[in-house]
């Protein structure tokens, strides 16, 4: 009973480690428009060839991000931001060692909102005598 718990271990060990060392690493640095000012904060996604998002990351203090994708394969990077629409670049071949150097450009172009108009109600009734309420209420505890 014990060898047979020992084996299923072992298996369940080696693939959680397959699955993790077929991983590809995709390193870079994210870059402004004016393609050398490093951005960080941004949000950069790896799509596959049928647009579906695989790997998510969020950039760092310099701009420099690491994502790991399923497999080696055809891949292209989504770089997203709050006030500009998506930058989305080429697809590009990612090989079994992963890919280094990666040096994506934002785009420029800003996302303009509508207008938003708040309004409202009182709507919690309440009296002109509530802060002798809370008073009252405070005394008693």
């Amino acid at each position: 009973m014990v060898v047979i718990a020992a084996r299923a271990l072992c298996m369940a060990v080696g693939f959680a480690c397959a699955g993790s060392i077929a991983a590809q690493s995709m390193r870079g640095t994210v870059l402004q428009a004016d393609s050398s000012t490093r951005a960080r904060g941004v949000i950069v996604t790896a799509t596959d060839e049928q647009g579906a998002t695989v790997a998510r990351t969020l950039s760092g203090d310099g701009g420099d991000f690491d994502l790991q994708v399923p497999t080696a394969g055809r891949y292209a990077l989504r770089l997203l931001r709050v006030g500009f629409r998506p930058t989305i670049t080429a697809i590009f071949d990612v090989p079994p060692g992963g890919i280094t150097g990666l040096r994506p450009v934002l785009g420029v172009e800003t996302v303009v909102l509508s207008a938003v108009t708040v309004r409202g109600d009182n709507v919690c009734g309440s009296t002109e005598d509530a802060g002798r309420v809370v008073a009252q209420v405070w005394e008693e505890a």
